[in-house]
């Protein structure tokens, strides 16, 4: 009698997986997607807080946090929890936290260099800059 439940829920269970439908391809492409699209949302704003830094003016109302607030809600209704912990990451300052220690390591290790007579020009301070992520 055991042998003939077990054989049955087997058969059961090999009906079920070959029945049971694929999983979409839309679904996946959607969180491709929408990891690309906050790829582009992180890297508008490395660029504009990096122009910032050049203008030596980092204020609340400074493009990069008006860029964040104007996207992020558009972010959120297009592609809801799937970057949950990213947007999470833009909206508590985490990521613009990281930029700050960034660049601020960036300019102390720049500041070390050029103590010890080396010659370094604001593009190579750049270009060091855009290394982040």
């Amino acid at each position: 009698m055991a042998m003939l439940r077990m054989s049955l829920c087997g058969l059961s269970l090999c009906a079920v997986i070959l029945l049971w439908p694929p999983p979409s391809l839309a679904g996946q492409e959607k969180e491709d997607t929408c990891r690309k699209d906050m790829g582009k949302i992180y890297e508008s704003i490395k660029t504009l807080y990096t122009l910032e830094i050049l203008k030596q003016q980092t204020n609340p109302d400074s493009p990069a946090r008006k860029f964040m607030n104007k996207s992020l809600p558009q972010f959120k209704e297009k592609c809801g929890p799937l970057e949950a912990s990213s947007v999470r990451d833009l909206e508590n300052g985490k990521y613009f936290r990281g930029l700050v220690a960034y660049h601020e390591r960036l300019k102390k290790s720049h500041r070390h260099v050029k103590d010890t007579g080396a010659i370094i020009s604001d593009s190579e301070l750049l270009e060091d800059f855009s290394v982040l992520q």
